[in-house]
């Protein structure tokens, strides 16, 4: 799934690319580049709750905060910055 999510983002279709995507990481950043703010915060509370997370995903709670703020989201961007610690 995850090569055809790729390809599919390559060819111009990210909105099918992140309904096929299993890659936690391909999702976030598909979500945040679509708007799917919301969707990128579920996929960011995904990943801190996988076993083989050892470094807290703080980088994409800012960026997350950043994208948030840009869209006028200010209670997901407050929420961001504070998972973010920053």
């Amino acid at each position: 799934h995850n090569r055809v999510a790729r390809f599919l983002e390559n060819q111009g279709y990210p909105l099918e690319a992140l309904q096929i995507s299993k890659d936690d990481e391909h999702r976030f950043e598909l979500a945040t580049q679509l708007g799917k703010l919301q969707m990128a915060a579920d996929i960011i509370v995904n990943i801190t709750k996988q076993p083989n997370q050892a470094i807290p995903p703080r980088g994409k709670w800012k960026q997350l905060g950043d994208v948030a703020l840009e869209q006028g989201d200010f209670s997901l961007a407050r929420r961001c910055y504070l998972e973010a610690k920053d």
